[in-house]
């Protein structure tokens, strides 16, 4: 005899997979084989989840069409079933999932494009923090190369080898045809939501400094990568336009490291 918790948990698989031969025998039938009850929830919960994932993916659900994309969810959701309540947060790993999916591993560009529409879930849900005044990068004092900038959360980056920025907005409402660029031989983009979703495609050299302040670098350290990308890197007028851009939520700086020597003073 399952306890209660054990009971639960192998309904939570069941509805997920295959059910186990211990939940079937517990199930009262009444001429209706257990199974099928079972499959009832299960067709439920699969439609509901795949009803999300379409939610969050929708240019992908459009690139493969309906079946392949119920095929491809039915297959993630065994993979991944959900850990939380919230359908809203169902899905992050499903990018990865895409890469590793021999079905599609053809569709090279798509577990980008899940990314980046991944990236646009997450930022619609964020409530943007008030950004700071380029004059308080003067005030910090101190080594001004060992200064970070946090970041707002309303900003992320991703980089690609496909124009996937160009197949997002060939997917829109009222799209610009003429604009796209979809023989671009890849993206290094910013995609922020502090005014509706806005896709930046960067320069090598300000991507890769934003990137490093994004990723917790200090601002020395960041200009240094920039200027390795390209040796005309303009520090202040990329300050500027950061700050201008309203994403920067704070400034702290890093601390001098701090070596355990053994053995030796």
């Amino acid at each position: 005899m399952l306890t209660l918790r054990e009971l639960q948990a192998a309904f939570c698989r069941s509805v997920a997979g295959q059910a186990s031969e211990n939940l079937l025998l517990m199930i009262v039938g009444d001429n209706f084989d257990p199974a099928a009850r079972i499959a009832i929830y299960r067709n439920n919960v699969v439609t509901r989840l795949t009803d999300a994932l379409s939610a969050t993916y929708p240019v992908v659900h459009n690139l493969v069409e309906r079946r392949f994309f119920e095929y491809a969810a039915g297959a993630f959701i065994q993979e991944y079933p959900p850990v939380a309540a919230c359908l809203s947060e169902y899905g992050a790993e499903f990018p990865t999932f895409l890469a590793e999916f021999s079905p599609a591993i053809e569709i090279k560009y798509l577990p980008d494009v899940a990314r980046l529409e991944w990236i646009i879930h997450e930022l619609r849900r964020v409530a943007p923090p008030e950004p700071i005044a380029i004059a308080e990068l003067a005030g910090a004092g101190g080594d001004p190369s060992r200064i970070m900038l946090r970041l707002s959360p309303v900003v992320q980056f991703i980089a690609s080898p496909y124009a996937i920025d160009q197949i997002w907005i060939a997917h829109q409402k009222d799209t610009a045809w003429r604009a796209l660029r979809l023989g671009s031989a890849g993206v290094r983009l910013q995609v922020s939501a502090l005014d509706g979703v806005r896709i930046a495609d960067l320069s090598a050299s300000t991507w890769e400094f934003r990137v490093r302040l994004a990723n917790g670098e200090d601002l020395g350290t960041a200009a240094a990568m920039a200027i390795a990308v390209s040796p005309d890197f303009d520090l202040p007028r990329a300050l500027a336009a950061l700050f201008g851009d309203g994403f920067v939520v704070g400034l702290a700086s890093k601390p001098a490291c701090a070596c355990l020597h053994r053995g030796w003073q």
